[in-house]
Formats: C-alpha cells, sequence, structure tokens
C-alpha cells in the first residue's frame, strides 16, 4: 500500500471518529433540548370555598296538633285558676299524656275525652262545682275546667308535701291512679309527703304501680320541659 494512500485512510478514520465524537456528544444536547420544549404540567388551582348560609335548626313542636289547637284555650282556664302563676305548660303536657288531646279517646277503664275522665270522677266533679253539670267529659271545653279544677283539689288535698315538685307529683300521681292508693303508699313513708320516698312504694297491682309512675315522671320530667323550651310558658318551677 502506497504512503499516499496510507495517509487517506487515516484521515478518513480521523474524520470518522471526529463525526462519532460529535453525535455522542450531542445526543444528550437534543434529548435535554426536547425535555426543555415539553410543556410544563397546568397547575390547576381549587376556586375559593364559597360560604354557604348557616342552617337553622328546625323547632319541631312537641305538642300534638290537636292539644296545640286548644293551648290557648288551656292558657285562658289557668289563668282564671292560678293567676300570673299559671302552670300552663304542666296541665298541657297532661293533657298530651292523657289523650293526644283527642276528644274521642276512650281508654280501657272506659276513661273519656281529652283529659280522660271516668263516670264517676266526672259526676262528682259535677256536683262539686255546679258550673261543670251536667257531667260531659268528651267536651273539650268541659274538660279543660274540670281538669284545672281537680288539680287544684289534689294539690290543696297534698299541700304537706315539703314542696312545690313533690306537691304535683303527688297530685298528678292521684289524678292518674286515684289518691286512695297513694295516700296508702304515702302512708308507708309515714306520711312524709316526700315523692322521692312514696314513689318506690306499691299498694296496687304491678302493671297499675309502673303506669303510674311512668306518667307522673313523662309529664315533669319529659314532656312540661320540652313545651316550654317550645314557648307554652312555666308559671311553676321544672320538676327534673
Amino acid at each position: 500500500m502506497s504512503r499516499a494512500l496510507i495517509v487517506l485512510l487515516i484521515a478518513l478514520l480521523g474524520v470518522v471518529a471526529i463525526v462519532a465524537d460529535r453525535m455522542i456528544v450531542r445526543l444528550p444536547q437534543k434529548i435535554l433540548e426536547i425535555d426543555v420544549a415539553l410543556p410544563a404540567p397546568s397547575l390547576q388551582i381549587d376556586p375559593a370555598p364559597v360560604s354557604m348560609p348557616a342552617i337553622k335548626p328546625v323547632l319541631v313542636d312537641p305538642l300534638s296538633v290537636n292539644c296545640q289547637a286548644l293551648a290557648s284555650s288551656v292558657e285562658k282556664v289557668a289563668g282564671e285558676v292560678w293567676g300570673i302563676e299559671a302552670p300552663t305548660a304542666r296541665l298541657l303536657a297532661q293533657l298530651h299524656q292523657e289523650s293526644r288531646c283527642e276528644p274521642g279517646a276512650i281508654s280501657i277503664k272506659d276513661a273519656r275525652g281529652i283529659a280522660q275522665f271516668i263516670g264517676p270522677t266526672a259526676r262528682l266533679m259535677a256536683a262539686r262545682y255546679p258550673e261543670l253539670a251536667p257531667a260531659d267529659p268528651t267536651s273539650e271545653k268541659w274538660a279543660i275546667r274540670a281538669q284545672a279544677y281537680l288539680m287544684r283539689d289534689l294539690l290543696a288535698h297534698y299541700d304537706a308535701a315539703p314542696t312545690s315538685c313533690d306537691q304535683w307529683a303527688l297530685a298528678l300521681g292521684g289524678y292518674n291512679g286515684g289518691e286512695r292508693a297513694l295516700d296508702n303508699e304515702n302512708a308507708q313513708t309515714g306520711h312524709s309527703y316526700e315523692w322521692a320516698k312514696v314513689e318506690p312504694k306499691r299498694a296496687r297491682s304491678l302493671p297499675a304501680w309502673r303506669e303510674n309512675r311512668d306518667y307522673v315522671r313523662r309529664v315533669l320530667r319529659q314532656i312540661e320541659p320540652q313545651l316550654v323550651r317550645a314557648g307554652y310558658g312555666l308559671g311553676v318551677e321544672l320538676c327534673v
């Protein structure tokens, strides 16, 4: 091989080496250029939270619809009987517990009307108060007044109670189950007239005793506080 040919081959190899070197060097640059050229990911910004108006709680009237309709009548009669300290909420709670103010309500013991008077008690009230004669427990007007008068009488019967709450608990117990059984139970406490002492005593059947105690508890501790919160008036201190 001639010297000139060898020189040419060497020159060609040099050119090839230079081209290869440039390709190797430029390849990452191309890749880098491609990476840089890619569009940046879009940044999504959540919109500012929209302030919602505060939701006001809906107050549900604890009274039955029928009792709501009679509330003003109960308040009027209670005011006539008790004056400015009329226990309107308590009397309404009692009627709600008795019958939900259903005028056609009849119990298994034949108690009738919104205040659940049995025949003998209704006739007794008519004899005691001429304005209640003749006895008509199915009349809402008659029942509201008779209930107020009977509760006033029962409160007087238990006026030896040490507190107003004791007196009302005894009066409600007497309204529901009669004074005789309750007086016998009070006698078992040495005539303390304290409801906490009378409540566990029993001088009647177990079912009747349970019903009587639950009646007092529901009127004073459950229904009446709800009515007071609903705006039906206080009149007397709560017994909770």
